[in-house]
């Protein structure tokens, strides 16, 4: 059975619980020979994805979701509810140069883990 999401005047709205480590790093991979629209050429396409470290303190947060109907197409709302960051989060807090020094855009690299901001600022 399909996912479904509640219309925003239901009186109990879907409540979603995610939970992800503080830590990541970048890997810069061979995405394909297709363009982020799809479409093929002939150029290796290469694409920075994030990863979570197997180390690391995590953070929960929780979500209200809902099918807002008032706009065409209905779209989807997410609501933040709660956030719990667990510091320290177990890595650095500098973010790494990307790509990293003597790499370029074009090549395979991994970055060293750092510590991503998971709750919103107050």
């Amino acid at each position: 059975m399909p996912f479904q999401v509640l219309p925003c005047d239901e009186p109990i709205p879907y409540q979603a619980e995610v939970i992800t480590r503080q830590c990541v790093y970048i890997r810069n991979t061979i995405k394909g020979m297709f363009l982020p629209n799809g479409e093929p050429t002939q150029d290796t396409v290469w694409i920075p994805v994030i990863h979570e470290c197997p180390t690391g303190n995590s953070c929960t947060a929780v979500y209200e979701m809902c099918l807002d109907y008032s706009t065409n197409p209905p779209r989807l709302r997410l609501i933040s509810l709660l956030c719990i960051s667990f510091d320290p989060p177990g890595c650095p807090e500098q973010e790494p140069q990307l790509p990293p020094p003597g790499k370029s855009w074009g090549e395979t690299w991994t970055t060293e883990c750092f510590s991503k901001r998971c709750c919103p600022q107050p």
